[in-house]
């Protein structure tokens, strides 16, 4: 028998040799490629992650969302791998013994690549319906978000079919010489090519493209690797477009503190602090003080309302609706009994004298 690991893939075209110690590779455009997209995802996810940590809402779009990005690194890391055993040279540089391990990797990326697709899209499609769409009415709107999900889910489920059955036994994926039959799907990479190119213009140009030349091109390898890295960016795109409007918000940090349950001072103890302080100092209470209100809750509390001037009678407190309306007027009426004892020794020392 034959030495697999000593037989290329094509023959090598004329004035070259097959070199299976020291190619040229596509390894270097790899690892730059991977750490920029990376590097690119990276701030837009942490952006909503910070979000979601804030306004403590956790939605079924965020999971998805990370599910999605979860997905996309482990499609990046099998990239990476399946690169670095030889993967990214070209198919005279690479084995028959080699290859087989390098497109069972490539069948693991697929479908990596399927479900990150497939749960950006989704969690993307539901942001829509939340924003554009209202609970109680169903528009035209809704029904045609509704029908991208049910489509999406369909199309992702039958590529995702597709290419964990695309062989029977699965082992013929990437062992040829194993009896069984494989279903050719040449069609469905440009079908996906299609879809993509349909859906976004700019980054699925260049992968429709590469998926035409890959289905075609004898020297397989070295394209399929350039649409690897191609489809990374794609995900990439797809997070950082779900993500985007988050970003917004992150510098709101003050309205979204609020929101999120953050518990002011009590203003009443504040205004004990003031009291016993100016009690201490033997000025009295003035007549005329005011209470500075506090930022964000605190100046919508009982002392911002009774606020900037010292009411004399209890019943000129502000009206306020339910717990509010009483603390306000017993913080009047505090301050009114005690200006009026302070009145009192005032005349009995008068008297005295």
């Amino acid at each position: 028998m034959d030495d697999l690991s000593q037989i290329p893939v094509i023959p090598p075209p004329p004035g070259s040799v097959s070199d299976f110690a020291n190619p040229p590779t596509l390894m270097t455009g790899v690892i730059a490629g991977t750490a920029i997209i990376q590097a690119v995802v990276l701030p837009f996810l942490l952006t909503r992650i910070i979000v979601n940590a804030m306004t403590r809402r956790f939605r079924l779009e965020d999971a998805l969302c990370y599910l999605a990005y979860l997905a996309m690194i482990a499609q990046a890391t099998l990239v990476v791998y399946a690169s670095a055993i030889g993967g990214a040279r070209h198919a005279w540089d690479i084995s028959l013994l080699t290859l087989g391990t390098v497109m069972r990797y490539y069948n693991y990326i697929l479908s990596c690549w399927t479900l990150s697709a497939y749960f950006g899209r989704i969690f993307i499609l539901l942001q829509f319906k939340r924003l554009f769409t209202a609970k109680d009415k169903k528009g035209s709107v809704y029904w045609i978000i509704v029908g991208s999900i049910i489509g999406n889910t369909a199309l992702y489920f039958a590529f995702l079919m597709s290419y964990t059955f695309e062989c029977y036994p699965r082992e013929k994926i990437w062992n040829p010489t194993v009896e069984g039959r494989c279903v050719a799907t040449t069609k469905l990479q440009l079908a996906t090519g299609i879809l993509r190119f349909c859906c976004a213009i700019g980054i699925a140009c260049v992968g429709l493209w590469l998926r035409i030349e890959t289905a075609r091109a004898l020297d397989f390898t070295w394209p399929l690797t350039q649409l690897a890295i191609v489809c990374q960016a794609e995900l990439a795109s797809i997070i950082v477009v779900g993500c985007t409007p988050f970003i917004p918000r992150l510098f709101h940090w003050k309205p979204l503190r609020g929101r999120s349950g953050y518990a002011p001072q009590s203003p009443a103890a504040g205004y004990s602090d003031r009291m016993s302080k100016g009690q201490k100092s033997g000025s009295g209470t003035d007549a005329d003080a005011e209470v500075p209100a506090t930022d964000g809750e605190n100046a919508r509390s009982p002392a911002g309302v009774v606020g900037q001037r010292f009411y004399a009678n209890p019943a000129e407190a502000p009206v306020q609706e339910g717990e509010n309306r009483k603390e306000a007027a017993g913080l009047a009426g505090h301050r009114y009994h005690a200006a009026q004892k302070k009145e009192g020794v005032k005349s009995e020392a008068q008297g005295a004298a």
